[in-house]
């Protein structure tokens, strides 16, 4: 899931030990915007979902003129945003060997046993069944998982902007995560108690000094 080395940037991160040892820690890793897409949907999707847009943002001025201070940006608002466990310890299960772990009644529908999982919060049974399901480069397929999962929450809590959603769906960002990291991110944040999600979309800017971390980073 995470080599060695980014290991160490993601527990120095998420452990908020040492703003300083994350900006040190990230120069020991490369294709960084790949990884911090990978940490985003691990541990900061399910409460951050405005994050998201920013982190595109810094990752297009990052790919202009290779400027460290847009990863610093990035670090910097992650390190002070509240982060979740959730969908990085169902992934884990999965990565793990973890098989399915509940059995439920036979149902309607193709996705039945999907829809079951979300339902009765079974994480690590939702990973499981997305990592049967989802298929690499398979875009019209997984979509249709993408429309199942938006189909349960619609029901559940009411009409969506079905065109604004499937937009979502076509210019996901995520560069480096795969279809099923992405959903499962997304039932994460869907299934999240509202009052804990921020949907804040304050940006907190780092301070000169920080600025001049990060003159390693490798893309």
């Amino acid at each position: 899931m995470y080599s060695p080395n980014e290991y160490a940037f993601v527990n120095a991160l998420i452990e908020k030990r040492d703003l300083k040892d994350c900006y040190t820690k990230v120069e020991t890793v490369s294709c960084i915007f790949d990884l911090l897409w990978r940490i985003y949907l691990d541990f900061y999707a399910q409460l951050n979902p405005k994050m998201e847009v920013f982190i595109e943002r810094k990752q297009k001025l990052w790919k202009e003129k290779r400027e460290s201070k847009h990863i610093i940006y990035v670090i910097k608002n992650m390190f002070i945003s509240k982060s979740s466990r959730v969908v990085f310890e169902a992934r884990k299960y999965v990565y793990d060997g973890g098989i399915t772990t509940h059995i439920y009644p036979k149902g309607k529908g193709s996705h039945y046993n999907l829809t079951m999982a979300i339902k009765n919060g079974h994480m690590n049974n939702v990973a499981y069944i997305l990592k049967k399901n989802v298929v690499a480069n398979a875009n019209a397929y997984n979509k249709v998982l993408f429309n199942v999962i938006i189909d349960y929450f619609e029901k559940k809590y009411g009409g969506a902007d079905r065109e604004n959603i499937d937009e979502k769906w076509k210019n996901r960002p995520m560069t480096g995560c795969s279809d099923e990291h992405y959903l499962l991110a997304l039932i994460a944040h869907l299934s999240a108690n509202e009052i804990e999600i921020n949907n804040s979309v304050m940006v907190v800017v780092p301070r000169k000094e920080e600025l001049l971390y990060g003159t390693k980073i490798e893309s």
